[in-house]
């Protein structure tokens, strides 16, 4: 088992495809700004889009597509690291990202330690 190592658990997480959340939690404007012409005033509320974020093509290569191996790195791209925005971005963070991180390594080496994962059927 020790030379068995599925590359892309070192490597960065597929959140970036299947965000649980579209969302991410709403930031309060602290001055009024222009963006691309629009006024948000002072005290506004913004709650960022994480879903088109990572599924823009400017930033995702074949963004609709599922492929882990882009974290690799084997072919260059664009493709930055999704948990810069997946854990929120600014002073609202999370503070548990890296214990998520970890967590989530852990079951997923586990899931693949303990089961036989194979392609299913493919559907009509």
């Amino acid at each position: 088992m020790q030379d068995w190592k599925p590359p892309w658990l070192d490597h960065e997480l597929v959140v970036r495809f299947c965000t649980f959340m579209t969302n991410a939690l709403p930031h309060t404007v602290t001055e009024d700004i222009k963006f691309r012409g629009c006024r948000i005033p002072k005290g506004a509320s913004v709650n960022p889009y994480i879903w088109a974020t990572f599924h823009d093509p400017k930033h995702y290569s074949s963004p609709h597509t599922f492929m882990p191996d882009r974290y690799l790195k084997l072919v260059p791209g664009p493709d930055p690291d999704p948990r810069k925005y997946i854990f929120g971005f600014g002073w609202r963070v999370c503070p548990g990202l890296h214990v998520v991180n970890d967590i989530t390594w852990a079951m997923c080496a586990g899931v693949l330690a303990l089961f036989d994962v194979r392609a299913g059927d493919v559907l009509n």
